[in-house]
């Protein structure tokens, strides 16, 4: 039973807080996280402009995830992410621009946040987390092997020795 609510718990946790909706284009304010699905042009060019550093250029996968950073009437760029780097604490996206031309475009999506399952992942982990501590708690006042009784009083060797 808890490996059961320990599994339902993980994977509620790890299903994000994002959901992707579809956009237009024009409409989509630069700085936004957006994935764009690409015609075969748009493939083509990924794969010839990148090679493998951009995960799924290398690929049929008519799609890009990213940053929207320029956009004009006719051409649009997206920030990839192709790597992160971490020194201690800071950890740092490293990333690709890429332009593409707006025909290119075959259908767009705008990364929002979904009040639902950050709702859902937000009490999943409160309730594990609550039963975490009830279940320590419950472990220190009732131990599962209780020590032996001592005996009686007058059995017990004293501590100290004195010396006449």
């Amino acid at each position: 039973m808890r490996k059961r609510i320990f599994v339902g718990l993980i994977l509620l946790v790890t299903t994000g807080c994002y959901s992707y909706v579809p956009a237009e284009l024009g409409v989509v304010p630069v700085g936004e996280g957006v994935r764009v699905y690409l015609s075969r042009a748009g493939v083509a060019k990924l794969s010839e402009l990148t090679g493998d550093e951009i995960p799924g250029s290398g690929g049929d996968q008519p799609l890009v995830q990213g940053t929207l950073v320029r956009r004009t009437d006719s051409e649009f760029s997206i920030l990839v992410p192709v790597a992160s780097r971490q020194v201690g604490f800071l950890q740092t996206n490293l990333g690709q621009q890429v332009t593409f031309p707006v025909a290119d475009a075959v259908q767009v999506q705008l990364r929002k946040i979904s009040p639902v399952k950050t709702g859902l992942a937000l009490i999943g982990s409160t309730a594990g987390i609550a039963y975490l501590i009830v279940s320590i708690v419950q472990g220190a006042r009732q131990p599962s092997n209780p020590s032996p009784d001592p005996g009686p009083v007058d059995l017990r060797a004293p501590l100290v020795l004195t010396v006449p």
